[in-house]
């Protein structure tokens, strides 16, 4: 069997072959040193590294979850209860201005009045610098009112529609003397939730779960307010039922 050498020469590129045969091992462990590091070291780091940021932001999701726990468990639940109470019949529960007149109507027939007119305004409040004025997702319903009552009351009815529960704001006062009466000429507005999609409880931050003083003064406002029975004074949105007359026109025969 014959021998399989091969010639080197004494030189490549000007460098000694022995030096390269002996360095060449080594450049070949650190090149394959190299891709190790970028194909599995670096990878499993970066996963690691998310695992991490994932454990991190689960514990503090946690620990956030916890104290808004504490802070609810550490209210009074009666408490609670009546504030939102409170809450919920200050707005309208719906955009219907017909069930904003019969909240009206049963306020004034305690002061011995009685609506003449009434108009409505359909639609949305088309005026955007009203609408800026009030908190996000909350409109106004708005309607004219004509009434009529006794002259000695009509005081008192004022500050009966200012301190019922739905809130009702009076934008527009006119008044003419009718002898012992007094005719009203209203414009009234309530307050309604417009969408509710707007209000994402779980994006409520401990902050804002924590009763301000402003807000717990407009709370303890709230509970002087009246508060309509629901389903009294109601008047409900009438109905058209459209009906279809089939009738020849004389003059194309």
């Amino acid at each position: 069997m014959k021998n399989f050498s091969i010639d080197i020469p004494d030189k490549i590129f000007g460098i000694d072959s022995l030096n390269i045969i002996i360095f060449t091992p080594l450049l070949v462990l650190v090149i394959l040193f190299l891709l190790s590091v970028n194909v599995v070291f670096i990878p499993k780091f970066n996963e690691l590294l998310s695992m991490q940021n994932n454990l991190t932001d689960v514990q503090g999701r946690t620990q956030t979850v916890l104290e808004k726990t504490i802070y609810i468990q550490s209210i009074d639940s009666t408490e609670l209860q009546k504030n939102e109470d409170f809450l919920s019949s200050a707005l309208m529960p719906q955009n219907n201005s017909y069930l904003l007149v019969g909240v009206i109507r049963k306020v004034i027939t305690k002061f011995g009045f009685q609506i003449d007119s009434f108009l409505i305004n359909p639609g949305k409040v088309s005026d955007e610098s009203a609408k800026s004025t009030l908190t996000k997702g909350v409109s106004k319903i708005p309607i004219k009112v004509v009434i009529t009552g006794p002259k000695t009351s009509y005081l008192d009815l004022v500050k009966g529609l200012e301190k019922t529960l739905p809130l009702l704001s009076i934008s527009s006062f006119k008044m003419s003397s009718l002898g012992i009466l007094v005719k009203l000429d209203l414009e009234i507005s309530a307050f309604y939730i417009e969408d509710s999609s707007l209000f994402d409880i779980n994006k409520l931050t401990l902050a804002d779960l924590t009763l301000k003083k402003e807000e717990t003064d407009l709370v303890t406002n709230l509970s002087s307010f009246e508060i309509l029975e629901k389903g009294e004074g109601i008047i409900v949105e009438p109905k058209v039922e459209f009906k279809k007359y089939d009738r020849k026109d004389p003059f194309s025969l």
